[in-house]
């Protein structure tokens, strides 16, 4: 569902992506799909930074939220895997989007701190190749 979302926002439709988006973040956080299944909380964390992209320009508040909630979701993987560059490199992506998101909301100074901590983590993963 990600990636009819991200069709679906590339053709304009941002409701029916928005649609998409949001009843894939339910499917993912289901009692049922918890149970049968891992949490993929990689997929949740992307789901919720395009959902963030996408309410970015009528709604930068929520596309903060989104972000947000992305992030924290990405922290805690970091905390369970710290060499993991993949899920380094989203965060690195996932801060781009919450820092345009708080540019968007006139939130200058937030925005600025999280450009450079987006900078400093794509440094770290530089070092490391």
């Amino acid at each position: 569902m990600n990636n009819l979302g991200l069709l679906l926002a590339d053709a304009g439709a941002t409701t029916e992506s928005e649609e998409r988006y949001m009843k894939a973040v339910e499917l993912l956080t289901s009692h049922e799909y918890e149970s049968s299944v891992d949490l993929d909380q990689q997929q949740l964390a992307s789901l919720l930074c395009n959902l963030s992209a996408l309410h970015s320009d009528r709604n930068p508040t929520q596309a903060i939220a989104f972000a947000r909630q992305a992030l924290a979701s990405q922290t805690q993987q970091l905390e369970n895997d710290r060499g993991n560059a993949r899920v380094a490199t989203q965060v690195v992506v996932t801060l781009n989007t919450l820092g345009s998101a708080q540019l968007k909301a006139e939130q200058n100074r937030e925005a600025a701190g999280t450009f450079a901590r987006a900078v400093e983590i794509g440094g770290q993963l530089l070092d490391r190749w």
